[in-house]
């Protein structure tokens, strides 16, 4: 049987040799890597049999290159959102390689002759595969690179605004001692939070290799958290009105600088987000095991389409919908640093869509014992 015939025959068997393949990379999230996978494996293997079965590979290959964007290529996109090194996304190829390979010759019925010719033209496909998969991927370490500067140099800007206000107001005269105290506090805050926002960069990077965020939790009250977020986020966006609408305590066990970056952070994209005519709010209801916080903005919501990978690191927003286009970079490295908090808390977060809202739902568990 000719390669190209046994690729579409034994479509089924390659694909799921590839996958158990896969699953042995990190980073490790089986649904994840599978579903992706087989979302792309049977068009790079269809791609390939038709190279092999092409009069001219090169000149066939540049030929369809041209008509648009590969499988190979969406492959290495999707690999370095995902988080995979590019050794990861080469030693996939060389298994796929090696695994077509060995079930042809297993099969039988190929003679010496046929063999080199058939695995010489397979190479050729296969290489041709792996540069449009590296060349993607590269493209996309060069986008993180740029969203990384984005990232610093915009969103730097919140905090660096509350802090220039903070000292005006404390350059005027006859500022009372507690107003004082307070503004200092503010400032404080406020080179917290820039120091956390370039933490939030380093957390990125460790989760590409596969590290988890790592929290100290103890009890307290986290009420207390999200308001002093609240107050925080509100001295820097004076144009908008903030609700904090929760109960006087909210006793659970966290950890409270971890939480304050995924409150402020959340509280920053609703005003992002919002048309700044209605109040973005922030609410809380618990139970005897659970807390829920809630945070919601009218204006304009997150694009619908990508919310289930939305907390995927670096994962583009998008650029299909013309009305989203002034979704900033530094959103999905928020989004995603607030999804790792939360998860290092054993928590949940979910993003309905609802419309022209941006809404955030946050769960966590008040148990002491679960750490």
């Amino acid at each position: 049987m000719r390669l190209s015939a046994f690729i579409m025959d034994r479509m089924d068997d390659i694909i799921a040799e590839w996958q158990c393949f896969a699953m042995t990379l990190p980073p490790h999230d089986g649904e994840m890597l599978s579903a992706a996978l087989h979302n792309h494996a049977r068009e790079i293997l269809k791609a390939i049999a038709q190279d092999i079965d092409a009069p001219d590979t090169k000149d066939a290959l540049d030929s369809e290159r041209t008509s648009g964007e590969t499988a190979a290529a969406m492959h290495g996109a999707w690999r370095h959102s995902a988080g995979f090194g590019m050794a990861q996304l080469t030693a996939e190829f060389r298994a796929l390689r090696a695994c077509v390979l060995r079930l042809w010759m297993a099969n039988g019925n190929v003679t010496a002759n046929e063999a080199i010719n058939e695995v010489l033209r397979f190479n050729d496909a296969i290489d041709q595969a792996l540069a449009e998969a590296v060349g993607r991927y590269a493209q996309e370490v060069e986008r993180a690179r740029d969203m990384f500067l984005s990232v610093l140099s915009h969103d730097l800007r919140t905090p660096l605004g509350a802090i220039a206000i903070t000292s005006q107001y404390l350059a005027m005269p006859n500022v009372p001692d507690n107003k004082r105290l307070e503004a200092a506090a503010r400032i404080d805050r406020c080179v917290t939070a820039m120091n956390a926002l370039i933490k939030d960069v380093l957390e990125y990077t460790h989760s590409r290799l596969g590290k988890c965020m790592t929290i100290t939790c103890k009890p307290g009250d986290l009420a207390e958290v999200c308001r002093t977020a609240c107050d925080d986020i509100r001295a820097v966006h004076i144009d908008v009105e903030f609700r904090c609408e929760l109960k006087d305590r909210l006793d659970a066990c966290f950890d409270p600088a971890r939480m304050y970056q995924a409150i402020w952070n959340l509280l920053n994209i609703a005003v992002q987000q919002s048309d700044r005519q209605t109040p973005v709010v922030l609410t809380a209801s618990e139970t005897d095991k659970q807390i829920c916080i809630r945070v919601h903005a009218s204006g304009r919501s997150l694009p619908a389409q990508p919310l289930q990978s939305m907390f995927a690191p670096m994962a583009q927003l998008t650029s299909a919908h013309k009305q989203h286009d002034d979704v900033r970079p530094g959103i999905q490295l928020s989004l995603f640093v607030v999804h790792e908090i939360i998860r290092a808390h054993q928590g949940e977060i979910v993003v309905p869509a609802d419309g022209d809202r941006t809404i955030f739902e946050v769960t966590l568990l008040r148990r002491e014992d679960r750490y």
